[in-house]
């Protein structure tokens, strides 16, 4: 006897209760015949569990959607009015016109939201289940196509959400509760620069985001300082280099630990699989071997996501490559820094110069914006976050530091004519000085140096009070530059990122 497998899903018709779902649109035809009144209060029924995408027919969707509008509008949606509304959209004849209006009308025995409710019920629960196959397809797909268990476990999550009712409200907790609750401040693997999450470090090619990362990584591997002055907690660094060779990421290595020994803490990749083809499992895999690890780098967000989907609009899936980044730092507790590249474009705000969608930086939790001219050797990082105190931090190159944070970007930026007038405050460490003696300083006239003074005054630079001038940002001296620094940043255009 010839044995036959039962028929497999892609056999069978989807879930489905087209009585139930011309009940309730009849229902609510009949309450708008009713009045407006009645019509809010079923169709508010029906929209504590159904979305239009909920009803499997297209003509159900269609007229459902129609009622929508009219009720929206504070009208009432009687039979004429729903027709009305589908001809004016041009979707009557494909809802097979006023007789299958008529069809729905007389499959609902009542308008009231008590019938409207255990209806939606029916068509809720079918739409669940044809959400879940769905799913459970893609993910069958994803299993066949080499993701991680990891991975496909974080996909599993979604049936979550198809399961949810929309009319179940989700847990949630008081003002009160929240107040009382003793929360551990937000953690950071660079402060004022890389908070735990996710981080987007983003610059023209060829500026120096890459250098940036991997002084931070072989500061936090070594226990240092990043930057040259930031104190850093020490922990493992994961750092993906995947548009560098071993002969380029040496050489930079060098030229940053200057003979110290180069830290067993920082892992170095010069490839790793990408973000869909396992990517983002690997490095969920290498965080949960190093629970001392602070940081990881991808450089950069194209080599490690890939091309994108040319189906898929630009929005969702930048959305979707931060957030599934995002998720690994979260479960870690870790940062992971992700460079990026800044378009060509001329911008007020300098945010929204970041290549892609504002989905890429909506997800994540900081934005960082590297500003240099080009054989510059002073630089701005522009940061701003969801945790992140929006900053402008000065850096300027160093030969074997690379990277060093000067303080507050205004006092980089200084003229030739200010940093004079400053470096008269340094010479008497900070302190407050008389017109007089800053001309005397400066070899100026009293009149030209009070001019100079009044200016500096007026933007904010110097503060006066009795005739003595003193530094506005009292740290000032500290956060200069040393005199007799490097005057050019090495052939960073020739080295990467």
């Amino acid at each position: 006897m010839k044995q036959t497998n039962p028929p497999g899903p892609l056999d069978r018709i989807p879930p489905q209760v087209l009585d139930s779902e011309q009940a309730v649109l009849g229902a609510l035809i009949l309450a708008g015949n009713v009045g407006l009144e009645a019509a809010l209060e079923a169709l508010g029924a029906a929209e504590e569990l159904l979305a239009a995408g909920d009803f499997y027919r297209t003509e159900h969707r269609l007229i459902y959607a129609a009622i929508q509008d009219i009720v929206g509008e504070a009208e009432t949606p009687d039979l004429l009015a729903v027709a009305e509304a589908l001809e004016a959209a041009g979707s009557l004849e494909q809802v097979q016109g006023k007789p299958y209006l008529l069809a729905c009308l007389h499959a609902a025995a009542t308008p009231t939201a008590a019938y409207v409710r255990q209806h939606a019920r029916r068509i809720w629960e079918t739409a669940a289940k044809r959400r879940i196959i769905d799913l459970s397809g893609q993910l069958i797909g994803a299993a066949y196509n080499g993701r991680t268990v990891e991975e496909l476990a974080e996909e599993a999550q979604t049936f979550g959400a198809a399961l949810q009712p929309r009319g179940q409200i989700p847990q949630g907790i008081s003002a009160a509760e929240l107040i009382r609750k003793r929360l551990s401040p937000p953690k950071w693997a660079v402060s004022r620069l890389f908070p735990a999450g996710m981080t987007l470090l983003a610059g023209s090619p060829k500026l120096g985001k890459s250098w940036i990362a991997l002084q931070a990584g072989i500061a936090i591997a070594s226990g240092g300082k990043a930057l040259g002055k930031i104190d850093v907690e020490q922990g493992d660094v994961l750092y993906l280099a995947l548009e560098d060779t071993e002969w380029r990421l040496q050489g930079r290595l060098q030229l940053l630990l200057n003979d110290s020994p180069a830290p067993e803490a920082l892992d170095l990749h010069l490839s790793w699989p990408a973000m869909n083809d396992g990517g983002t499992g690997a490095i969920d895999a290498w965080l949960k071997l190093r629970p001392r690890a602070r940081l990881v780098i991808i450089d950069t967000l194209g080599k490690f996501r890939g091309m994108p989907d040319p189906k898929e609009a630009v929005y969702y899936s930048d959305t979707d490559a931060s957030s599934k980044i995002k998720r690994i730092a979260d479960r870690h507790g870790v940062s992971v820094v992700v460079i990026h590249h800044t378009n060509k474009r001329k911008v007020e705000d300098i945010f929204e110069s970041v290549s892609g969608s504002h989905g890429l930086g909506g997800a994540a939790d900081g934005t960082v914006v590297l500003q240099r001219k080009r054989m510059d050797d002073i630089a701005i990082l522009h940061v701003t976050g969801r945790d992140v105190q929006e900053d402008q931090l000065g850096l300027k190159w160093e030969d074997h530091v690379g990277w060093y944070y000067t303080g507050d970007a205004k006092d980089l930026l200084r003229t030739e004519a200010e940093k004079k007038v400053l470096a008269a405050f340094r010479s008497v460490g900070g302190g407050s000085l008389r017109a007089g003696e800053v001309a005397s300083k400066l070899n100026q006239s009293v009149n030209t140096a009070r001019v100079q003074l009044h200016r500096m005054r007026d933007k904010g630079i110097l503060v006066s009070r009795d005739g003595l001038w003193t530094p506005a940002n009292p740290t000032f001296a500290d956060t200069l530059p040393a005199e007799g620094t490097s005057k050019h940043t090495p052939e960073i255009g020739n080295a990467g990122s």
